[in-house]
């Protein structure tokens, strides 16, 4: 695995996902999510602008598909890392489930599930 999009809630996950996106990329793993990396997201959805909130969705998406797998983090509340986790799953991109599994969906075959981000990366290590 050469790179992964992050999927998880912007406002509630995003301080704790940063740490362990510097821990992917210091270990050579790219990170194609770009929203990861702007403080200006805020609130599209807040502001009525249906374009902006189009760029995003689209964004979202390109990233999915550049990326080699999607992790998905199941704490935090999001409605949109779920429609990611279902773009993956529609476009045959392994699924990475940290956390306790959300849906039935996280036992599809391409899902492979971490009970930690520990164990996450004690796999990528081996």
């Amino acid at each position: 695995m050469n790179s992964v999009y992050i999927a998880c809630s912007f406002r509630t996950d995003r301080p704790i996902t940063l740490p362990r996106v510097a821990q992917l990329r210091e270990m050579g793993i790219a990170v194609t999510s770009r929203w990861i990396d702007t403080e200006e997201w805020g609130n599209p959805l807040g502001s009525g602008d249906a374009e902006l909130c189009q760029r995003y969705a689209r964004q979202d998406f390109e990233d999915i598909d550049r990326a080699d797998a999607v992790l998905f983090f199941t704490d935090g509340v999001s409605f949109g890392k779920f429609v990611e986790f279902g773009y993956a799953c529609a476009k045959a991109k392994p699924v990475l489930v940290v956390g306790r599994p959300a849906s039935v969906f996280c036992f599809l075959p391409n899902v492979q599930r971490f009970a930690t981000w520990e164990s996450f990366m004690e796999s990528i290590r081996s």
